[in-house]
């Protein structure tokens, strides 16, 4: 019951906080905070989980961390590599291309502990409400998805972007997956942020929310390293998500047949 008034409670607040053109998030001495990511924990705080938060907050193993990322990489290297043997991108020629392009990829670690606090948060919460559940990965597709909806409502004229819906779908599946099938919840927060990190510094992006949580603060838009044809540029996120969720249940396949030998 507590979830759903959750969900209630972000969704009512993002709704209003989008009408009125105010932000979902926060920085705080560099720090990045998203509504959506914050409440859920705070839920958690006032649920008196001490144990279980510290308990979760310790395992930490240097190996899968570095193995996560590796994975993370894949395919954003298959995408730029395929997509430019097929002719449907090519390299671009954008403004701020070394104060902004070239100093995030130095800043990349700077950028992944900024967001740490809030991947964490989301992750242990996720975790609670799903660890031990019969139907785990449903339900943390399900919650993960909830709280964005008010993300998806349209204000005012607008209508309803269905490439919005399914970005966020196909997130949802792979945050659910690495979260459900991973004990590490750094390992769980790296691949997250450095799919949404590099999606938005190799393709480009005209959402401030996205720029300023992921990369620099005092940026509301970038145009990224690579240019898209027309018929692939709603879908490059859906892609490189794809991509990734089938590396990953590759390497889960893999790892359980080792398991099982």
């Amino acid at each position: 019951m507590y979830i759903i008034l959750l969900l209630i409670i972000v969704n009512s607040a993002g709704f209003l906080l989008r009408y009125y053109g105010l932000d979902r998030f926060v920085i705080v001495l560099g720090f990045r905070f998203h509504l959506s990511l914050i409440l859920p924990f705070i839920l958690l705080l006032t649920q008196k989980k001490f144990g279980f938060i510290f308990s979760q907050l310790k395992k930490f193993k240097l190996k899968i961390f570095l193995t996560y990322f590796l994975l993370s990489t894949i395919p954003v290297l298959i995408i730029c590599t395929v997509f430019y043997l097929m002719k449907v991108i090519e390299f671009a020629d954008p403004d701020y291309f070394y104060e902004f392009g070239i100093s995030s990829i130095i800043d990349l670690p700077i950028y992944f502990i900024w967001n740490l606090p809030q991947l964490l948060m989301i992750g242990l919460f996720l975790k609670f409400i799903s660890e031990k559940k019969k139907f785990s990965f449903p339900l943390t597709v399900l919650v993960t998805l909830s709280l964005f909806v008010y993300e998806l409502i349209p204000l005012h004229n607008d209508k309803l972007v269905l490439f919005s819906v399914y970005q966020m779908l196909t997130v949802s599946l792979l945050i659910s997956l690495i979260l459900v099938k991973t004990k590490n919840l750094y390992s769980f927060s790296l691949p997250v942020f450095f799919i949404l990190w590099s999606n938005v510094l190799l393709f480009g992006s005209d959402s401030k929310t996205m720029i300023q949580i992921l990369l620099a603060k005092n940026y509301e838009s970038w145009e990224g390293f690579f240019e898209l044809s027309k018929s692939l540029i709603n879908y490059r996120l859906i892609i490189q998500v794809g991509i990734t969720i089938i590396v990953f249940l590759i390497y889960y396949i893999v790892k359980r047949k080792e398991k099982d030998s």
